[in-house]
């Protein structure tokens, strides 16, 4: 991890050692690739809560603002966002508009196969989306909650339910549900200083503090 970040940060390729294989630059290059989408789909659903002209998103934001009390600020400063409703809003965006490979979505968390059709399905719909950074401060992962309204609705239509309350990304290269630490990234340096932290169960909880 150390090696990965000081060349990303320097701008250089990894260091191939000797009997890592032939396949090292491929893989190389797909999770490079993956960094870059998930980056990428922070600034999407980052814009997309602040459409106003989608009564969804403005469902979003209104929620975030009024009932969780959050600053404009704040959720500029955490990057929270909003994935549309729209089954492959995301994949649709990083594909056409940015040149993404839909292999290196799956790989990235960002977008799952359907079993029965095949086609990509966002792997986040309907939801307030919180990025998790790692310690590096790259976007690693994100964490959804389903809108209250959406829970109802998924409760009366459980044929057309979105999934739990909470969800977050699957275990991939870069996360790892039971490895990472919402927020550390951003207070480590707060932590280390008064040698001191409050852990708390949930991502508006933290974001609240």
């Amino acid at each position: 991890e150390a090696v990965d970040a000081l060349c990303e940060r320097s701008g250089i390729s990894r260091p191939v050692w000797a009997g890592q294989g032939k396949n090292v630059h491929g893989e190389e290059k797909l999770r490079a690739d993956a960094k870059k989408a998930l980056s990428l789909a922070c600034g999407l659903y980052a814009d997309a809560l602040r459409l106003r002209e989608d009564p969804h998103a403005e469902r979003a934001r209104q929620y975030c603002l009024k009932r969780r009390q959050l600053t404009p600020a704040v959720i500029k400063d955490y990057h929270i966002g909003y994935a549309p409703r729209f089954s492959n809003w995301l994949f649709t965006a990083l594909v056409t508009k940015h040149g993404i490979d839909p292999k290196v979505l799956v790989s990235a968390g960002l977008s799952a196969v359907a079993s029965q059709s095949g086609r990509h399905m966002d792997f986040f719909r309907g939801r307030v989306v919180f990025p998790v950074l790692d310690l590096q401060g790259g976007v690693c992962g994100f964490g959804g909650r389903i809108l209250p309204e959406e829970m109802t609705n998924a409760a009366a239509q459980s044929a057309s339910a979105e999934g739990p309350k909470y969800l977050n990304s699957p275990d991939t290269y870069f996360f790892k549900k039971g490895e990472t630490l919402y927020g550390l990234s951003q207070h480590k340096s707060n932590i280390r200083e008064k040698d001191k932290a409050y852990v708390v169960e949930g991502y508006f909880d933290a974001v609240g503090l």
